[in-house]
């Protein structure tokens, strides 16, 4: 894929720190011109997700729901974004550097069936395709979760 110019934007996910489970650091993308701090995986996701929708991109095949009444609500339809736009997604910022347990890149391909399929890549991950939002949850908690452990036995 690398081979081949792509405009599918890539996450860095830099993990600052890594303990039973909470991951929490700092994520960058080209839209993001300084990394944006999270605590914890899911709100990490729930950042993607709205980085995702802000840019249009990969458009999800299916509408959020809200329990908040939207009969007034008009469906905002974004243009999609332009080809120029997409790849300053694949680029970061120079402050963009590694975690300190550990550094993944992602790149979200498609938001089907109402969750993400894409390509992580990283510490202890080498390009792994994931189906599922869940599934990348458990790849970057697999592998921080060995990062621990490889830096507790030292």
């Amino acid at each position: 894929m690398e081979n081949q110019l792509s405009i599918i934007p890539k996450y860095l996910i830099c993990v600052d720190e890594a303990f039973r489970g909470l991951i929490s650091g700092r994520l960058f993308c080209g839209c993001l011109p300084q990394g944006v701090p999270f605590c914890g995986i899911e709100e990490l996701v729930i950042m993607m997700d709205v980085i995702m929708d802000r840019i249009a991109f990969p458009q999800s095949t299916v509408d959020k729901r809200a329990f908040a009444s939207t009969k007034n609500t008009k469906k905002r339809v974004s243009a999609p974004p332009k080809k120029e736009e997409l790849l300053a997604m694949r680029t970061f910022s120079p402050g963009a550097e590694h975690g300190r347990k550990a550094t993944f890149t992602v790149q979200v391909q498609f938001r089907q069936n109402a969750t993400w399929q894409g390509v992580v890549e990283g510490t202890g991950v080498q390009h792994r395709e994931f189906k599922s939002e869940l599934e990348l949850m458990l790849i970057l908690d697999m592998a921080c979760a060995e990062a621990e452990a490889i830096a507790t036995a030292k």
